[in-house]
């Protein structure tokens, strides 16, 4: 038996990188960090991705924005985007996918929901974290409340949007993934 990765698995993981690219470039621009559809479609490559490769493309997005190509929010790539405040959200992606590839297994739309919005949770944890140690390291004035809502309760409101899409689509999409 060979322990060489198989052809449909490549093809998932280079769709899914594929996907949290567009998904990074139709954004809602705000401040510190806009609103994008990247957040879908890295858990969606968690949920959707064997166990052994469901961090994959997310690595592989990483890796692309990190070597220069415009993959991150607005365009953006390059080591310098790793001193920008909103980088502790895409190593929040990465994260994620940790969680959901161990709670994937036959689960009702309801448990979608959760799952989903509990990997939300661990992307603004690794989002807000990040953006408080950035601009603390700058000496910007920014108390907790203001970090807690610029990073995560701003974007509720359209995570519980992905949210319901994703719990209503999986079960559609995955005989065909």
């Amino acid at each position: 038996m060979s322990k060489s990765i198989n052809t449909k698995e490549l093809i998932k993981i280079a769709l899914f990188s594929a996907l949290i690219i567009i998904g990074s470039y139709i954004i809602i621009p705000l401040f510190p960090v806009p609103i994008s559809l990247q957040s879908l479609f890295a858990i969606a490559s968690g949920y959707y991705l064997s166990k052994k490769y469901s961090n994959m493309s997310v690595l592989l997005y990483i890796a692309l924005g990190l070597i220069g190509l415009p993959v991150f929010a607005g365009g953006k790539g390059g080591l310098q985007a790793i001193f920008s405040p909103s980088f502790g959200y895409i190593l929040g992606f990465l994260a994620q996918t940790f969680y959901v590839k161990y709670k994937k297994q036959n689960l009702s739309n309801f448990n979608l929901f959760i799952m989903f919005m509990i990997s939300s949770l661990i992307i603004y944890a690794f989002g807000v974290v990040y953006m408080g140690v950035f601009f603390k390291l700058s000496d910007k004035q920014f108390d907790l409340w203001k970090l807690l809502f610029t990073g995560m309760i701003v974007f509720l409101p359209g995570d519980i949007l992905k949210a319901l899409l994703f719990s209503f689509v999986t079960k559609r999409v995955e005989k065909y993934i």
